[in-house]
């Protein structure tokens, strides 16, 4: 069985917990995508415009098919800056 993660780094609501990491797990990936695309939405337009500090990571290793049990990077969007923020969305086993 996998489980998918998204965890936002960056700006949390107080500043005690600044770059606090958060995650939200999910046994489907399609919820997980579909929490991932929104959460990052902010950087999603930034990488649209054309933003500086705007970036894209789409692993090409990632195989939806693959039944390895290890916890693998499926895509990764950060914007750099001021208020830097960045959300990944992962797979690994239980």
């Amino acid at each position: 069985m996998f489980v998918y993660t998204v965890t936002h780094y960056g700006h949390n609501s107080t500043p005690g917990d600044i770059y606090t990491p958060t995650t939200s797990l999910f046994t489907d990936f399609a919820k997980a995508y579909e929490h991932f695309d929104f959460a990052s939405q902010r950087i999603s337009l930034g990488l649209r415009n054309k933003e500086d500090g705007a970036t894209q990571f789409i692993n090409p290793n990632y195989d939806p098919n693959s039944t390895t049990p290890h916890y693998i990077v499926i895509e990764d969007r950060r914007l750099c800056g001021k208020r830097g923020t960045a959300y990944v969305i992962a797979r690994c086993s239980m």
